[in-house]
């Protein structure tokens, strides 16, 4: 959303800025067999790659995501259209399915809380793992710890900068064969 061109912080590095470094560095660490897909979402979501073992395509995706900012915090359509992704018949078979949800948000409006719990339900039930990242203040931790597929998958990153790291712990928690 357009809230991702401001810092977490007085002086820090962009929200999206970081959130692009950051998956840079995820994609750098996928394996020959590994796909990843790129989903981006404010008032609406949209499949910016679908999932796909090519790494430049996927880094072309991320690049693109910061002239796609837009109004809105639809959390609920973003999970929704990582869901279907995962679930179409570019998955391939073995590999994890999990979304890695990041924001700086909360969706107040179009169900609010309880239309990102629904569509967390909906995909956790299809046997995907959620995994949430709450970046900077102004989220609703509660409602993220909820939609993870475990209380421990939720994520705080309070500073932009606290994505890298944080990313890569992700990484290791959603291993393909």
């Amino acid at each position: 959303s357009n809230s991702m061109s401001d810092p977490t912080q007085a002086g820090g590095q962009r929200k999206i800025d970081a959130a692009v470094t950051a998956v840079m560095e995820v994609i750098n660490l996928l394996k020959a067999g590994d796909q990843a897909a790129v989903v981006s979402f404010n008032g609406a979501a949209e499949l910016v790659s679908p999932l796909t073992k090519n790494k430049a395509a996927l880094a072309a995706a991320v690049n693109s995501l910061p002239n796609r900012q837009g109004a809105g915090t639809r959390i609920d359509l973003g999970l929704s259209t990582g869901a279907e992704e995962l679930n179409s018949s570019r998955h391939l078979q073995g590999n994890v399915r999990a979304i890695v949800l990041v924001t700086d948000g909360e969706q107040l409006d179009n169900g609010g809380s309880q239309a990102v719990l629904d569509a967390a339900s909906a995909a956790k039930a299809t046997g995907i793992k959620v995994l949430t990242v709450g970046l900077g203040q102004g989220v609703n931790a509660e409602v993220l710890r909820q939609a993870a597929s475990d209380p421990s998958l939720f994520f705080s990153a309070p500073r932009a900068e606290d994505l890298a790291q944080l990313y890569r712990e992700v990484a290791r928690l959603i291993p393909c064969p």
